[in-house]
């Protein structure tokens, strides 16, 4: 946020918002994370796979969740 939205961090950061702001989207983007972990762990297609190649994919796969948490939830203006 203190990058991507600069006007608003200062905003929260001046009325003490933001803190509790932070702790939101904190604890929403961790659960977020472990469900799709989860179930990206739990795909049969991935546990069918060797060792090496699953753990290629897992770390791609990490790297777009990632991706689309700061897309989805970090980066949306609350």
């Amino acid at each position: 946020m203190k990058e991507q939205q600069q006007e608003r961090y200062q905003q929260l950061l001046q009325e003490g918002d933001l803190f509790p702001i932070l702790v939101e989207v904190q604890v929403e983007a961790s659960q977020t994370k472990d469900k799709m972990v989860d179930e990206m762990l739990n795909d049969p297609e991935i546990k069918a796979m060797d060792w090496l190649e699953r753990s290629k994919v897992i770390t791609l796969q990490s790297d777009l969740i990632d991706q689309q948490i700061m897309r989805e939830i970090v980066l949306i203006p609350r």
